[in-house]
């Protein structure tokens, strides 16, 4: 019962070795009292996700299968399309675009199963993946459209938030990279230091991460090499520690640029 504490704990100060060793016990002991609740929260929300960053699919993909087996036995159709846009998600990662819109459709599906209170924030989560579905595929307007209709629900100055802080804080992130695609640097680089600033206190070091590595590049951009350096060997750091091998390649290819442009 306090493994999610626990896994929060350890992601906001970057072990994820060791969450990634407490998880399996974890989930070892769920399974051996059929704790159907904490199975689907342990495979979807930490392991699968954990494990896709890191770039290992597979093993995330039947993570996720056995979640979406798990949620169906229990009837819960809200964790079902929870479970449905984690798939997508590893889909979109694996760039199997067809697989993971599919994914997401059936999640609509799903909402008007639900009590009128909850569809509004299923939506706008599967709006979020959406997003950055279309960002993936360098769609920036179809990007933009989905991640505000995202943020109109999950906004980060909500005083007393229903939803975890931190998805709030990864739209606006993404919204200001497709800022970023557009040109529009300087609204881009205000919106990353917002989300860089809150994922320092209170997020993910995954996000924080990210977020080192795509102000990096924004920097790299404007010709600022010394302070893109500087947010590339943080970000580096981050993705070596966490295993997040996409980060990790991104940000050894900028160090090389950087590299031979300063000489």
């Amino acid at each position: 019962k306090i493994f999610p504490v626990l896994a929060f704990y350890y992601d906001l100060t970057g072990q994820w070795m060791d969450l990634l060793a407490l998880t399996q016990i974890a989930l070892e002991y769920a399974q051996l009292i059929g704790d159907l609740d904490s199975i689907v929260y342990i495979e979807t929300h930490v392991l699968s996700w954990m494990l896709s960053d890191q770039g290992r699919h597979e093993e995330a993909e039947r993570y996720n299968a056995d979640a979406l087996k798990a949620v169906r036995q229990l009837g819960d159709i809200s964790r079902q399309c929870e479970v449905l846009v984690n798939y997508s998600r590893i889909f979109r990662r694996r760039k199997m675009f067809d697989q993971a819109l599919a994914c997401c459709q059936q999640a609509f599906q799903l909402v008007p199963q639900l009590a009128d209170a909850q569809q509004k924030y299923l939506r706008a989560y599967i709006e979020y993946e959406l997003g950055k579905f279309y960002r993936d595929c360098g769609d920036w307007q179809g990007a933009q459209h989905h991640l505000y209709a995202a943020r109109d629900v999950f906004r980060h100055d909500e005083s007393d938030p229903v939803f975890n802080m931190e998805l709030a804080w990864g739209i606006l992130s993404n919204l200001g990279f497709v800022e970023h695609q557009l040109g529009n640097l300087d609204s881009a680089e205000q919106l990353y230091l917002q989300c860089l600033s809150f994922f320092r206190e209170l997020g993910s070091r995954g996000n924080m991460a990210t977020q080192l590595a795509r102000l990096a590049l924004l920097e790299e951009q404007r010709g600022n090499l010394a302070v893109a350096l500087e947010y590339a060997n943080e970000a580096l750091d981050w993705s070596r520690r966490l295993g997040m091998v996409e980060e990790e390649a991104q940000m050894e290819a900028l160090g090389v640029r950087l590299s031979e442009e300063g000489n």
